[in-house]
């Protein structure tokens, strides 16, 4: 599986005892603020294990790989799958957001990709600033990208495609 050699094969940030870096923090956060939804939507019974789950992908994402599929129980559990495809997805944004913004403040990338998301965009802000919209072929990797990393989770086709469909749902598209 490609996507599992990648997560086992990252670079872990190196830890002072348990403390992630908050950068780092704050970019798994925002995934896991995405994948609840995601979760909370598609297999509302699994919320009860989400927070066991966000935490162990909070501290380290590789991890996901023995929790979420080291037991039958564990490989029939959407939640660290949908963690770990939104976490493709978000990255995916952040690369895309870099190749089109000059990143004067490390944060500006993660605070974009935030906008992306309907969920997290206040009635109040202005078109000034907010992340610009992806276009549809942007739109179309990031379907092609969830599916794709769904698969190679086990995931069946119904559930990736439903998966995907509601990480896309939930970005903003230009008109």
């Amino acid at each position: 599986m490609r996507l599992r050699l990648r997560l086992r094969d990252r670079v872990q940030p190196q830890l002072k005892g348990n403390v992630v870096p908050p950068l780092i923090k704050d970019y798994r956060l925002l995934v896991v603020d995405i994948a609840r939804d995601e979760v909370a939507h598609l297999a509302p019974h699994e919320m009860v294990v989400f927070s066991e789950f966000s935490e162990t992908y909070v501290q380290n994402p590789a991890a996901l790989e023995w929790l979420g599929f080291g037991s039958e129980a564990g490989a029939a559990l959407l939640t660290p799958k949908a963690l770990m495809v939104t976490n493709e997805v978000v990255e995916f944004l952040v690369n895309e957001i870099m190749k089109t913004v000059r990143a004067q403040n490390p944060e500006l990338g993660s605070e974009l990709v935030k906008q992306m998301f309907k969920k997290f965009r206040h009635e109040e802000e202005t078109k000034e600033h907010l992340a610009p919209p992806l276009m549809r072929e942007q739109i179309v990797q990031v379907q092609e990208l969830a599916l794709e990393v769904g698969r190679e989770l086990g995931l069946s086709e119904d559930q990736a495609r439903l998966l995907a469909a509601s990480l896309i749902s939930g970005l903003t598209t230009t008109a």
